[in-house]
């Protein structure tokens, strides 16, 4: 399944090689198949939510090809569409977005260095909030919630970028690169399937598309991978993602990169970050991140399940209305 967004630019990844690559590769595959399978409800409902706040509301989601497609158009009937979902999640979004981000660290003890110390946490969190544009992150996560129920806050770390802190009185160098953020909807990652706490789970798969000859600069390929993204998918999703990543005329090529995360536990203790592309391996370090306990993503939800860790919509429940007031139209 092709996605809409792609990592920040500059981002570069080292090659890795050896015999297991290809085992290795294609155990994360598999891994990601059988997670998103679980996840089929979710990703079909992320998919009419979001053409449907497009204006495309004479859709289906065929059973026979498991993908969405339009309704076949009768020249003898009008289908109208009346987009109500549109405005509606506008006045959603804004309201959300009213208040900015406030941040409030407490200081641990009431002694004036404590105090000092918690101000300048504060002060630093504001300064990353604003150099890594978090209110714009928000936004399109909350858009991302709203259209999926579910959602995802990955933080990762770009070991090219500039650090922002460093000890100046210990004259130690400061530590190279820095964390970084993604918004991700639910088509775009899967946790270890049967987890109940999905951050607390053994591993989750993020999965982004770009176009081919964009990858093999990425990973300083020997060849252009194959355009695995976009291919089966019907002529309308074609069209509707084409629209969403500015395509004038038609959706170009576009190859997965599927990045595994599996934090450390009793198979794997140092923990691994595993990048795969076609059924090759092209990148693999150990876990980068201090934390063990918990995975490097955070999920959102619109409306809770009991007993699931992921979420619904009230999108989903919406949905109904303009389909039925279009199909008396059509009488």
């Amino acid at each position: 399944m092709a996605v809409n967004d792609v990592p920040q630019e500059g981002k570069t990844f080292e090659s890795t090689q050896g015999k297991d690559s290809k085992a290795l590769a294609s155990m994360i595959t598999d891994r990601y198949t059988q997670a998103a399978q679980t996840l089929r409800t979710e990703m079909r409902d992320y998919w009419l939510n979001h053409a449907f706040l497009h204006g495309y509301q004479w859709l289906y989601w065929s059973e026979v090809t498991d993908r969405l497609d339009e309704l076949p158009s009768d020249p003898e009937r009008v289908q109208a569409t009346i987009n109500r979902m549109w405005p509606n999640t506008r006045t959603i979004i804004s309201t959300l977005m009213q208040r900015e981000l406030v941040f409030e660290v407490p200081a641990s003890a009431a002694d004036d260095s404590h105090v000092r110390g918690a101000r300048l946490a504060e002060t630093i969190a504001r300064a990353i909030h604003h150099d890594q544009n978090w209110e714009e992150l928000r936004e399109n996560g909350l858009l991302a919630t709203l259209k999926g129920g579910t959602a995802a806050m990955c933080v990762d770390w770009d070991p090219d970028a500039d650090p922002i802190l460093a000890d100046d009185t210990q004259g130690a160098p400061a530590i190279p690169g820095d964390t970084y953020n993604e918004h991700l909807n639910i088509t775009q990652f899967a946790v270890e399937p049967g987890t109940r706490y999905p951050e607390q789970a053994r591993w989750w798969v993020k999965v982004v598309a770009h176009p081919p000859r964009v990858v093999k600069e990425m990973f300083d390929l020997d060849e252009v991978p194959p355009a695995n993204g976009t291919a089966g998918l019907g002529a309308f999703q074609r069209k509707l993602m084409a629209y969403d990543r500015g395509d004038s005329q038609e959706l170009m090529d576009l190859t997965l990169v599927l990045t595994y995360y599996e934090r450390p536990n009793e198979e794997t203790p140092d923990g691994r970050v595993v990048v795969v592309v076609g059924n090759e391996v092209v990148f693999e370090d150990e876990w980068p991140f201090p934390f063990k306990d918990r995975l490097n993503l955070v999920i959102m939800r619109e409306t809770l399940k009991e007993n699931r860790w992921t979420g619904d919509t009230v999108l989903t429940a919406a949905r109904p209305t303009p389909t039925l007031f279009g199909k008396v139209g059509e009488l």
